[in-house]
């Protein structure tokens, strides 16, 4: 079902080669989209019933323990990432960046409500829930927070309110008081909002946004404005906009980063493949009427629409791993639903 979405991005990907900054780095990226293709294609192909689905799910949760070990050590001996703006070390966990453990995590929270909800579905006592589910709940959660990115904690209260709103409106309060009692307890939090709403000179939100208004006056300049300077070329073309850049060459865009690779028409791509996965959710939502599965696909979507804001402020389709457990997820999904 998403060969129409994945055919898109390879055909759209191969036919920059030819113009192509690097044509080997945009061929690694090709690469790298098949392999996220394959992943959603393992997923349709042996995730038959509801047993297999609950094998996934834990699966996925598994893969949380080693970087959420990791994570903890830094913690705990203040290891991290020093942020101007964050009194203590931001912790990475396996990952390179803060920012991208926080995604990972925000995944993981993803995959933990499909669990409980398979749960739900299956069982009608909640006393048999494990004990180390919630305790994986309070971690995942507790570490998100540590990581103080701002684009995963928008995302999360955002994933939640949608959810909460639809299926659980008497929980908005205590939703919504969260934020503000986490604003009174943590000077760190206070400060990271303060900075978001009154950003310094020399912080990540105006380097985003010089960053961006630089590639894209160069773009028009070099005429490159229609069909761009191959795809998974953001970087080399930052480098001939910039001869130094202090912190990373990445786009933290998606949508910036596909106009630069591939003009209107790569940002038409992306506009078209993020259409066509919303597309074919709904239609599940709209023909299936089983509960379970509405819930499911409600997840997939509030997921999906949370994922397509954060790509407006940093690096989520090239955040493999966050794109395999979504795939997978995706993949697992359609197969599930695809004889009813």
């Amino acid at each position: 079902p998403l060969n129409r979405a994945f055919g898109l991005l390879v055909l759209w990907g191969a036919l920059t080669l030819p113009y192509s900054l690097s044509p080997s780095v945009s061929v690694t990226e090709i690469i790298r989209i098949f392999d996220l293709y394959t992943i959603s294609l393992l997923a349709y192909l042996f995730v038959k019933k509801q047993d297999d689905f609950r094998t996934l799910l834990v699966a996925l949760l598994v893969s949380g323990i080693a970087p959420g070990l990791v994570a903890l050590y830094q913690y705990f001996n203040h290891i991290g990432f020093v942020d101007a703006d964050v009194s203590i070390p931001r912790i990475f966990g396996t990952f390179a960046h803060p920012n991208t453990l926080s995604l990972y995590l925000f995944t993981l929270l993803v995959v933990w409500l499909l669990y409980f909800r398979l749960f739900l579905a299956e069982h009608k006592n909640l006393h048999t829930f494990s004990p180390f589910l919630y305790i994986a709940l309070f971690l995942i959660l507790g570490l998100l927070f540590l990581t103080f990115a701002r684009v995963a904690w928008v995302i999360t209260f955002l994933f939640v309110f949608i959810l909460t709103f639809f299926r659980y409106p008497r929980l908005l309060v205590p939703l919504i008081i969260t934020p503000l009692f986490l604003i009174l307890v943590s000077s760190s939090f206070q400060d990271r909002i303060a900075e978001s709403l009154s950003p310094d000179p020399d912080s990540s939100i105006v380097w985003r946004q010089t960053l961006w208004a630089d590639v894209i006056t160069k773009n028009i300049q070099d005429d490159r404005i229609l069909i761009g300077s191959g795809i998974n070329t953001f970087p080399l073309f930052t480098n001939t906009v910039r001869e130094s850049l202090a912190g990373s060459n990445d786009a933290h865009n998606d949508f910036v980063k596909f106009y630069i690779e591939g003009g209107v028409i790569g940002l038409s791509v992306l506009i078209l493949f993020y259409f066509l996965l919303m597309e074919k959710l709904l239609s599940l939502k709209k023909r299936l009427s089983d509960s379970f599965v509405q819930d499911i696909t409600l997840i997939l979507l509030t997921f999906t629409a949370c994922l397509i804001l954060a790509s407006l402020s940093d690096n989520i389709f090239k955040n493999t791993p966050v794109m395999w457990i979504y795939f997978a997820l995706f993949g697992a999904l359609l197969s599930l639903t695809h004889t009813q």
